[in-house]
């Protein structure tokens, strides 16, 4: 910066061009100055750049409820939205700040506005929204904008309900009552938001008062997004906290067909139902829910795949081999090799899946074969992801667990199911299983694996083909011959079970046990 003297005589800063070059490190580093305005908000550019060609601000023009300016030197009502939204990107708290922006040279060029607006424009601006029917007016038509704009999704949406306390320091906004908040009972507002979580998109927005409950008005605002929702957005599920646990709005989503997850409160049935008393109904409903929506998505065989839920894909293992080198630690490059070799379970637990799902597309209904997993990590996530990459649904039976199980992310979301008991979770595999596929696994695939051995064994359930997946694993982990040899299982016993290598093998042996006539991928 040089100062300069203006021609009224005070003095100015000025850029003057200049340009400064050294070398660094053998290499010649320029720094040049220009009489350029520069802003130091320009890393909202991008997304002003969205906003003017999406058509967002033409959408805002026409929807706000305000007149259009008389006089050519007013500033129209979209300005002031684009100066007030350019405020809250900033970090604006009160239209003080926004008022600030005046001071950026850059902005106007930014907004595409003639100025940024003062206090005192915001103010007025503010106060043309009087009634919940003008702000809904204005309000609803944006939203249903953004809605429009989502991709459609097979397994649809996930509609997370919320609500919010807006601090009011001094109280005089309308609609601002004193209500509780964690810092204390304040003056506040108490928005109602409705989020599509995936799209990270906000579909409904109510503002009420400090002082009423989280669910006050929730079923009208359910309903009024509901009759916005565009035709190709489907809604998975809807989630919402004990705020929202009220019997008009449960009733609502229940008319209406519409999935939902709900934090209960501990009212004196739900108490009841957690007594130790009342866990025979609770285990009733636990075996009801899955198959009543097995039965509808037209799921009556299943292929059970069980295996290890530490193993990775070959890409997260090579990852991690090279990191455990670059560690130089013998043990961490030890297991990382380990990792390594396993992936190929991993990867033959996919393509076994992906080969059923292509096989299967031709045989009728009623005698197709899902793939159905416990759901969760490693072998479990590969046989999800080979049936979704081959384009078709599979079943996942989870069980609540304090680590390492969850839902992975290729499951099915309407055949997701998680268990809180073992045992309904083994006979819930067990009532539609075709066959079991048994990877490399620990004390999980082994409770399994042995529990349908001894099923089969004592004829509780049929015969049905059980694969032991890797034969040199299994051979070293269970040496069977020693059971025949001490009198514990007979030698047909032994016939119970297949030895199998390959996705091809595996498939075969259940071709040729039910005699599937299918083409060959």
């Amino acid at each position: 910066m040089k100062p300069n003297q203006s021609k009224g005589g005070n003095p100015v800063h000025q850029t003057v061009a200049e340009k400064i070059q050294f070398e660094s490190a053998g290499q010649s580093i320029q720094i040049e100055f220009t009489d350029q305005q520069l802003s130091p908000h320009a890393g909202t550019a991008t997304f002003w750049s969205f906003v003017h060609e999406s058509g967002w601000r033409e959408l805002v023009a026409r929807c706000l409820p305000h007149p259009a300016p008389t006089s050519n030197n007013a500033l129209s009502p979209v300005t002031k939205v684009l100066g007030f939204v350019q405020g809250l990107l900033c970090g604006a708290k009160k239209l003080t700040h926004c008022a600030y922006l005046r001071r950026d040279p850059m902005m106007p060029a930014l907004l595409g506005i003639k100025r940024v607006p003062s206090q005192s424009t915001f103010t007025r601006f503010f106060q043309g929204f009087t009634g919940a029917g003008k702000n809904l007016a204005c309000f609803r038509p944006l939203f249903a904008w953004g809605m429009q704009k989502l991709p459609a999704k097979n397994e649809g949406y996930a509609l997370d309900f919320d609500s919010t306390r807006l601090l009011h320091e001094d109280g005089h906004q309308e609609g601002v009552e004193v209500g509780y908040t964690r810092v204390g009972t304040k003056p506040c507002l108490h928005p109602l938001l409705a989020i599509f979580s995936e799209a990270r998109l906000v579909g409904g927005f109510w503002l009420r008062p400090g002082n009423c409950s989280c669910a006050n008005n929730v079923v009208g605002f359910f309903l009024d997004l509901w009759d916005n929702l565009p035709s190709h957005v489907r809604l998975r599920v809807v989630r919402a906290d004990s705020g929202f646990y009220v019997a008009e709005l449960l009733h609502l989503w229940e008319q209406l067909g519409v999935k939902f997850i709900v934090v209960a409160r501990l009212t004196q049935p739900v108490q009841s139902l957690l007594r130790r008393e009342t866990r025979g109904m609770r285990m009733q409903l636990e075996m009801l829910k899955p198959d009543l929506a097995q039965i509808e998505a037209g799921i009556e065989h299943t292929l059970v795949v069980f295996g290890s839920a530490r193993f990775v894909d070959r890409p997260t293992a090579q990852a991690q081999l090279q990191a455990a080198n670059t560690s130089a630690q013998a043990q961490a490059i030890a297991k990382a090799h380990t990792m390594l070799r396993n992936a190929e379970h991993y990867e033959n637990a996919r393509i076994f899946a992906k080969l059923v799902a292509h096989s299967c597309a031709s045989l009728p209904d009623d005698e197709k074969l899902f793939i159905c997993t416990g759901g969760g990590p490693g072998i479990m996530e590969a046989a999800n992801r080979g049936a979704q990459e081959a384009g078709a649904p599979s079943v996942a039976l989870n069980i609540a667990l304090p680590h390492e199980q969850h839902p992975n992310p290729y499951v099915t979301p309407d055949l997701s199911f998680k268990f809180h008991y073992f045992a309904l979770r083994k006979m819930h595999f067990m009532m539609r299983a075709k066959a079991l596929v048994a990877f490399p696994g620990g004390f999980g695939t082994l409770d399994e694996l042995f529990e349908v051995m001894t099923l089969v064994q004592t004829r509780k359930v049929q015969p049905v083909p059980i694969l032991l997946f890797g034969s040199d694993f299994w051979k070293r982990l269970v040496n069977m011959d020693v059971l025949v040899q001490e009198g514990t299982i007979s030698e047909e016993d032994l016939q119970l079970f297949h030895y199998v290598d390959t996705p091809e093998a595996a498939w075969q042996v259940i071709c040729d046990f039910y005699q599937l006539n299918v083409p060959q991928v």
